[in-house]
């Protein structure tokens, strides 16, 4: 129930810094033309969902996250993640991220919270960006 908590407060705060940083974004193109598919955004706000796995154990990945890019490749970011199924824990990560194109690769430090204790660790993954 804590970490329920916790989840939704990083999501709330989150939430509530959304409408300034996407006022902050405006700004940050001067033509349509540079707010093609493929130009970046220097605060991006995302969901993601995946597969997660730890020591022979499966479970599914539902988190938050809020990057900051640093040009065209580069970012550094934060995250809350929940895992499901034979991993029951919650992840806060503090990422760095290169990207190539849509594809983004991350790796950094966390802390994995479950009910019985709290251990420090490195999230790394690669994922795809979707624009809804």
């Amino acid at each position: 129930m804590r970490n329920l908590k916790r989840f939704t407060i990083m999501a709330l705060i989150l939430g509530a810094l959304l409408p300034a940083l996407v006022q902050g974004e405006q700004t940050d193109h001067k033509n349509v033309a540079e707010h093609s598919d493929e130009a970046h955004h220097m605060n991006v706000f995302g969901i993601f969902f995946g597969l997660a796995s730890q020591d022979r154990r499966d479970g599914l990945s539902l988190g938050i996250e809020y990057e900051r890019r640093f040009g065209e490749w580069f970012g550094i970011g934060l995250g809350v993640e929940r895992s499901f199924g034979d991993i029951d824990a919650f992840v806060y990560t503090l990422p760095l991220a290169i990207h190539s194109g849509r594809w983004k690769s991350y790796i950094g430090p966390g802390v994995e919270e479950t009910d019985e204790c709290r251990l420090p660790g490195k999230r790394s993954g690669r994922g795809h960006r979707c624009r809804i």
